[in-house]
């Protein structure tokens, strides 16, 4: 089944599409701009989540509108959403040190685990417990 669209809008050097598949999409708005722009010809992505809406300027003479176009009619929703989880790891990469800081925090908690604490029910901490002479 190919991914359920309508055209909105067509002029030169602009095409507006709507598409159910686009207001459920969880990907940061980077990658599915950068997803669009890997399309020849495409100057800016305009996304809007809460309508399902996604706005393509271009420049006519570089754009494959044709191309474009087959790709929505031929690529079922599966196949672009893979094609887009593809896009978000080639466009938001871990940083480096991301996971270390979180490593850190966890070696930190497992030595306090291991340190000996005082006990405040020990003998030496309450005067209380200590063995009175008379």
């Amino acid at each position: 089944m190919p991914i359920p669209y309508q055209i909105k809008r067509l002029r030169a050097g602009s095409l507006k599409i709507s598409s159910p598949l686009f207001s459920l999409l969880h990907h940061p708005e980077e990658v599915i701009k950068a997803f669009f722009e890997r399309f020849g010809g495409v100057k800016e992505v305009s996304y809007s989540k809460s309508s399902g809406n996604i706005t393509i300027r271009y420049e006519p003479s570089e754009f494959d509108l044709i191309g474009f176009i087959n790709y929505l009619q031929t690529s079922t929703p599966e196949l672009f959403l893979e094609d887009l989880s593809k896009e978000n790891a080639r466009v938001s990469p871990e940083k480096d040190g991301g996971d270390s800081f979180w490593f850190g925090v966890a070696s930190l908690g497992l030595m306090l685990n291991f340190l000996p604490l005082p006990n405040p029910f020990s003998e030496r901490s309450c005067p209380l417990l200590q063995p009175t002479r008379l």
